[in-house]
């Protein structure tokens, strides 16, 4: 399965790949990519939010993802604080779910990329999505 960063943190992305199972393949790409007309693929997106991008109500990086990878590819939110309606806002556009990364804690956030990735088989299985 491959899994997209997009995040413009080195030291997410080195948390990330010590969060994942070596089956599965991570792939690291900056906010550049976005909007730039390189072609993205993946099964899974975990996308960064900072503090300064939850202030400034930058979503339209969710919905750009979700119109080139597709409605249905499964998004996990990874934000650095956030008030209840930022976080709220990003499930609304279409993050299956968020993790604060200032928690500190690499526990959920390992637990969470695993709910993330399982979201993606059920969906496969069970949902609209047929590979």
């Amino acid at each position: 399965m491959k899994i997209l960063l997009i995040s413009d943190n080195k030291k997410l992305f080195n948390l990330t790949r010590n969060s994942i199972d070596s089956e599965h393949e991570l792939i690291w790409e900056n906010y550049a990519s976005i909007t730039s007309n390189k072609y993205l693929c993946s099964d899974v997106v975990i996308l960064h939010f900072t503090q300064i991008m939850l202030e400034k109500g930058i979503l339209i990086s969710l919905v750009k993802m979700k119109i080139k990878l597709g409605a249905l590819v499964p998004i996990l939110a990874v934000v650095e604080g956030g008030t209840p309606q930022q976080l709220f806002s990003l499930l609304k556009v279409g993050a299956y779910d968020y993790v604060d990364i200032l928690s500190k804690e690499q526990d959920i956030y390992k637990e969470k990329i695993s709910n993330i990735i399982m979201w993606k088989w059920y969906l496969e299985k069970y949902g609209k999505l047929k590979k």
